[in-house]
């Protein structure tokens, strides 16, 4: 149970600060829009968090977050590289 509580705080928040970028990344320039998502991290890093408990074994719940985290920030860094990111 350690080890399960563990990833789920611990990996949820990386995965929850890609989620949060590529929204950021994909919507426009907008001070109350981006506001607004960033006051969605905490509520969806609990809902990330509690959702890694659904998963049978904690090894298929690490990969999960980390591939999350891993392809979110790549598309984060790949939307800035091809200037389609509203944000720099």
């Amino acid at each position: 149970m350690l080890a399960r509580s563990l990833i789920a705080v611990l990996l949820s928040i990386p995965a929850t600060v890609a989620v949060i970028g590529v929204l950021l990344a994909i919507t426009p320039a907008d001070k109350s829009l981006s506001v607004a998502l960033l006051l969605l991290a905490f509520p969806l890093w609990v809902g990330i968090a509690s959702a890694s408990y659904l998963l049978q074994r904690p090894a298929v719940s690490a990969f999960v977050l980390i591939a999350v985290s891993a392809l979110g920030l790549g598309l984060v860094q790949w939307l800035k590289f091809a200037g389609l990111a509203g944000i720099s």
